[in-house]
């Protein structure tokens, strides 16, 4: 199928926190006059909202994509198109998240490369384009719906099993990936479009 006949039919899930900051909010009301669908889910735990998301998309046969797109992040207007042109140029990829950065110190790219000998790298470098990546956040991310019928349920899990030895935590995000690569779906970084992350910030007498 060519990309002139080939459609990517996205909905959007934005796992709902309890606050909402003012420029976030506009970025999504720039997608909603766009005419993009939304999945409509209450507030609950990051793991099986991501979870719902994906239960939705199955269930709703009409859309090809899921884009996740997190609420305390500034999203470019564009974002669908920007993510959804790589499937669209080639179908077998299935899994296109944008580049962000950590919210905090060091402010770090949140993507990771995994080494041969299992040593995870943090990505400082990266090319102006595609990056085939083992891990990334899913503040902006875009699933086809085959990667849910290819990986079991659950499909995004906090796996602490290795806690006690490691003192890591490693995210829902972190075990989606991992699922991916065990299914040996390949992840990519989208490294042209960013969604910066937004806090808070300190006034005091001092600022």
């Amino acid at each position: 199928m060519t990309e002139e006949k080939r459609s990517a039919r996205v909905i959007i899930g934005v796992p709902m926190a309890r606050t909402v900051l003012e420029p976030s909010f506009w970025s999504f009301i720039a997608l909603a006059q766009q005419g993009y669908a939304f999945v409509s889910r209450p507030y609950d735990r990051i793991d099986v909202t991501r979870n719902r998301f994906a239960q939705h998309l199955l269930d709703t046969p009409e859309f090809s994509h899921l884009l996740m797109l997190d609420m305390d992040h500034l999203h470019p207007a564009d974002i669908v198109e920007r993510l959804a042109r790589h499937w669209l140029r080639d179908p077998e990829k299935l899994v296109i998240a944008g580049l962000n950065f950590r919210r905090n110190e060091p402010y770090d790219a949140l993507v990771w490369i995994q080494s041969p000998d299992g040593t995870l790298y943090n990505v400082t470098e990266w090319p102006d384009g595609l990056l085939r990546c083992n891990y990334v956040g899913t503040g902006a991310m875009l699933i086809h719906r085959s990667v849910f019928e290819r990986i079991p349920v659950p499909w995004f899990v906090n796996d602490y099993s290795h806690a006690a030895e490691t003192d890591a935590w490693p995210g829902e995000d972190i075990g989606f990936c991992r699922k991916c690569g065990e299914a040996g779906i390949d992840i990519w970084c989208d490294t042209t479009p960013t969604s910066p992350h937004l806090g808070f910030t300190e006034v005091d007498q001092a600022s």
